[in-house]
């Protein structure tokens, strides 16, 4: 049985990190990248606003203003089912974004092979 597209929100405040994402989830995963945002605080008002909300947020943690943690805690009150999938080269988070709700943490840099393993463990 063939899935649907995936629906994946990024946030990031590198823009090279987001136009990788973009590319990735054309090319080597069934999905498209429906928004994009610079910091939490962006990443919290755009969730709120996405309908449908998306199937899976991936999540880096160092960002001007909102942390990724404060973001993931603040879009997981607003929808409690929200999928969010950490992102971040700050290995020392993994344990507070697993506490905070993640449903996944992955170390950058990754290997494709770890986000589409990571991403199966978020959505199932």
């Amino acid at each position: 049985m063939q899935r649907r597209q995936l629906r994946v929100m990024v946030v990031d405040d590198d823009k090279s990190i987001i136009e990788m994402f973009k590319d990735v989830f054309k090319d080597a995963i069934r999905g498209e990248v429906v928004s994009t945002a610079g910091n939490g605080g962006e990443a919290v008002t755009k969730y709120a606003s996405l309908k449908p909300c998306p199937d899976v947020v991936l999540m880096d943690e160092r960002m001007p203003g909102m942390s990724g943690l404060a973001a993931t805690k603040k879009i997981l009150e607003m929808d409690s089912s929200a999928k969010i999938v950490f992102v971040s080269a700050d290995w020392a988070v993994k344990q507070e974004a697993m506490n905070a709700g993640a449903r996944c943490f992955i170390q950058k840099p990754f290997r494709i092979d770890e986000l589409k393993a990571c991403l199966d463990r978020a959505l199932n």
